[in-house]
């Protein structure tokens, strides 16, 4: 078997692992198709209002959050020695069975959420258009409309809007990294360690700020910051972080290949 990526072989890989996820995927979209019909009309019934204009938004922030952390569930399936055996015996290469489980956990989950909350979007409207037309709307009008106020604050120009989706891209990237780490209850551990090394370097700015920089400048001095060299510094940065987390992702996965790996948990 050839060492080089192949396509028509990691499509095969990508259908076993699509079958593999089957039950995963329908229960997505049926739990946000039923989240979508039962809680409206659970509320029709009850209230007598809509609730679609708050489990809209919440389903779409639901999604994000998955979309955040699925990198924490890269790994996390190969819980016994058989699912490893299972995947070393693939006849396909270890860069083409990792990136269609990737595709399939964060490509292909969160777009089963997305036709399930469409279907479900489209039930509601008809039922609540029966029992109480003055009430009924659509849960993507309220999503969009909820989007459209964030992107006009934060997506104001182009400088935020790409600030803001290297920041979203660094923080999936370091939850895929903490679960190449963790194998046991990956997402907890995640969340825990990524928020300790967050207070941990916001400490320490504040430390230097405070301590270190007054023995040598001081106890008054100011810091000029030049906004263009400093996000040149970020984005060179954050691409670094990057790829060194889908690197170690790889070189994690790689030690999947042996029956007998070793984890940090």
């Amino acid at each position: 078997m050839s060492d080089s990526f192949s396509f028509p072989r990691f499509s095969k890989v990508l259908r076993w692992e699509l079958i593999l996820s089957k039950r995963a995927l329908v229960s997505t979209f049926s739990g946000t198709l039923a989240c979508m019909v039962l809680l409206q009309l659970i509320w029709l019934v009850l209230a007598r209002k809509s609730a679609i204009e708050v489990v809209g938004p919440m389903l779409c922030v639901a999604l994000f959050f998955y979309l955040e952390l699925s990198g924490t569930f890269i790994f996390s399936a190969y819980r016994s020695r058989q699912e490893r055996i299972n995947n070393l015996l693939l006849p396909a290469t270890a860069a083409e069975k990792l990136v269609a489980r990737y595709l399939v956990l964060v490509v292909a989950l969160p777009i089963a959420g997305i036709v399930g909350f469409a279907l479900g979007d489209c039930v509601q409207h008809a039922f609540t258009l029966l029992v109480k037309p003055d009430v009924a709307s659509w849960g993507w009008e309220n999503v969009d409309y909820g989007l459209s106020q964030i992107s006009g604050k934060a997506f104001s120009d182009r400088i935020s809007r790409g600030f803001i989706l290297v920041s979203l891209l660094c923080n999936h990237a370091a939850y895929l990294l903490m679960g190449s780490f963790f194998r046991k209850h990956p997402l907890v551990l995640g969340l825990v360690t990524w928020t300790v090394l967050g207070q941990v370097f916001a400490l320490s700015i504040i430390l230097i700020l405070k301590y270190v920089l007054p023995l040598f400048y001081g106890e008054s001095f100011s810091i000029i910051l030049n906004d263009s060299a400093c996000l040149t510094v970020y984005y060179i940065v954050s691409a670094a972080f990057i790829i060194f987390c889908y690197w170690f992702a790889y070189h994690k996965y790689l030690t999947l290949q042996v029956i007998n790996n070793k984890w940090i948990n």
